[in-house]
């Protein structure tokens, strides 16, 4: 996890196209589940006024967020976990 959580950043920097939060939080979580390790990508933002909305993607697995930061720092919009099963 830590090597990853060290080599998304520098990839994305290297990419000639915009890759932000989201973007990292993607590619991180389909190098995982390529190795079969469940994670979950949650969209949040930090507490503060409307105007100064800044939204945000995090990966975790488990506890641990491999990409995005401190999770304690926002607050949770949505996570995969939050959405219906489809069959």
């Amino acid at each position: 996890m830590d090597r990853l959580t060290r080599i998304i950043p520098r990839a994305a920097r290297m990419c000639p196209f915009r890759s932000d939060c989201l973007v990292q939080a993607l590619a991180g979580q389909d190098l995982l589940g390529r190795r079969t390790i469940a994670s979950k990508i949650i969209l949040a933002a930090q507490d503060g006024p409307l105007e100064r909305f800044q939204p945000h993607a995090l990966l975790l697995v488990g506890e641990v967020a491999v990409t995005g930061g401190d999770p304690s720092l926002y607050m949770s919009l949505y996570d995969d976990t939050d959405a219906e099963i489809q069959e």
